[in-house]
């Protein structure tokens, strides 16, 4: 029996019917052996009917996002367009833990220049899409997906500078040392993490758009962007009603989690050994609950605004402080209904003992012991007071 002639096995080592069966060496030409590198033209989000998921589903809901891209560097040294390309998530993605996280597509030219959907004499390196480098599944044509992410070719502004580049006159590099950061910017949202381990959040260009021209003049060590100033950028933590946020800059006790209950899972010795017990806070700490919020410094706390102040609850607010408890403002008011503010007390004191009376007989001061029992917080027609009640 000839070599076209043998018969077709499946996989359990059955034969199968020839009519049903599929040769490989009939699809020699969909094989790909390379990964390829291009930029992504178009995103569809995974119920897009442009889809093979949201197409094959009755009621189009799809599983994966797909997108165009334009491959450089194939091996016929040409352009190759691929549609239908996979894009898997970065992270584990089932029925519980998920992610998403969908490329930017092509939709200018960074010179300034119109932008040919046709892509006619279009050079892809100046497209503004993400990159990536796309593999094959089983190494068939038919079945793209992004295995990962590649650097924009023309951006060379929030790459590391530790380079020694720009030198100058002395030929000594400007160029700052970046390296060991961890940077992310999603959406214009910045994530950094120093080599120091210190860590950065920024909105501030969050909802940015890029200015596109052929020179370019970065913004903070990035592309040139105009960025909306009222929209974007909010930030919104929710906690679990039964749960608590806590900020603590007191030092940590090994094995010690939140309500200082012991906690497996933070870094130990193993085995644990004896659980060691919370140490008395002497630094700030910041304890926020769906009842209570607690807020304990060791020195000075101020709140200071150039309008109105005010606390308001349903319930109680208590304020202490150990040694000395001090409100300045020009006005200061006790009672939801007051409408006189809070005498000084000292000034108050000192006005009274200066003051003088006039009488049938002439001036006269007013007894020193009067005013003592005037501002004693012992009697009960004190005005200066250590502790004052309110309707």
């Amino acid at each position: 029996m000839s070599d076209n002639q043998r018969p077709i096995s499946s996989g359990n080592r059955g034969t199968t019917q020839q009519s049903l069966a599929i040769d490989s060496r009939d699809y020699k030409h969909f094989n790909v052996g390379s990964s390829y590198a291009g930029v992504v033209l178009r995103v569809y989000p995974a119920d897009n009917l442009h889809t093979l998921g949201a197409q094959a589903d009755p009621a189009h809901h799809g599983v994966f996002a797909e997108c165009s891209v334009l491959c450089v560097g194939t091996n016929s040294g040409t352009l190759l367009k691929l549609d239908h390309v996979l894009i898997p998530p970065n992270g584990p993605s089932g029925l519980y833990s998920y992610h998403e996280s969908l490329p930017r597509p092509s939709s200018n030219v960074i010179d300034g220049s119109d932008y040919d959907e046709n892509l006619a004499s279009l050079d892809p390196n100046k497209l503004d899409g993400d990159w990536c480098i796309v593999n094959f599944l089983g190494s068939n044509l038919t079945k793209p997906y992004i295995a990962s992410w590649w650097q924009h070719p023309y951006n060379n502004l929030d790459s590391s500078t530790s380079g020694a580049g720009h030198p100058d006159s002395s030929g000594n590099p400007r160029a700052l040392d970046q390296s060991g950061r961890v940077f992310d910017r999603v959406n214009g949202v910045e994530y950094i993490t120093t080599k120091e381990g210190d860590l950065y959040v920024s909105t501030e260009f969050a909802n940015s758009q890029l200015n596109y021209s052929e020179t370019r003049t970065p913004v903070r060590g990035s592309w040139d962007k105009t960025t909306d100033e009222n929209l974007g950028g909010s930030i919104q933590v929710r906690v679990k009603q039964s749960q608590t946020l806590e900020l603590d800059w007191n030092p940590s006790v090994e094995g010690l989690g939140i309500n200082n209950g012991a906690d497996p899972n933070l870094p130990q010795k193993n085995p644990p050994g004896t659980q060691q017990q919370p140490q008395e806070a002497t630094n700030t700490t910041v304890f926020i609950s769906k009842d209570d919020a607690l807020v304990t410094v060791p020195t000075l706390m101020k709140l200071k605004t150039k309008q109105t102040f005010k606390v308001e609850s349903d319930d109680n607010v208590g304020i202490s402080a150990t040694n000395e408890l001090e409100l300045e403002s020009s006005s200061i008011k006790l009672g939801s209904d007051a409408d006189q503010s809070l005498i000084r007390g000292e000034d108050l004191l000192a006005w009274l003992s200066n003051l003088t009376v006039l009488t049938a007989t002439g001036p006269a001061k007013i007894n020193p012991a009067n005013i003592t029992s005037f501002t004693n917080p012992t009697t009960g027609d004190a005005v200066q007071s250590t502790k004052v009640t309110t309707k």
